[in-house]
């Protein structure tokens, strides 16, 4: 989400992932990102990436993008990681 503060400075939505496993993960990438859209923050949504809930044991991300730039409510399917 963008929503700034003292520690968010990053003008960007960005999903990230680890390589890593267990609680101590490393290694975060940034994989997807997407610029806030043109509108005010303060009047209107912060720029968002939702995922859904539930627990998915495929190689298959589907999120849905809010008030950003060329991806405003819109649903997608990204494939991560190795095939399966």
């Amino acid at each position: 989400m963008i929503e700034p503060s003292e520690v968010n400075r990053d003008p960007q939505v960005r999903i990230f992932a680890s390589a890593g496993v267990g609680p101590d993960r490393t290694d975060w990438q940034s994989l997807l990102a997407w610029k806030k859209d043109g509108w005010s923050m303060r009047f209107f949504q912060y720029g968002n990436a939702f995922l859904p809930d539930g627990k998915n044991t495929t190689n298959l991300l589907a999120l849905t993008t809010i008030a950003v730039q060329g991806s405003d409510q819109r649903a997608t399917i990204w494939r991560v990681g190795g095939a399966r």
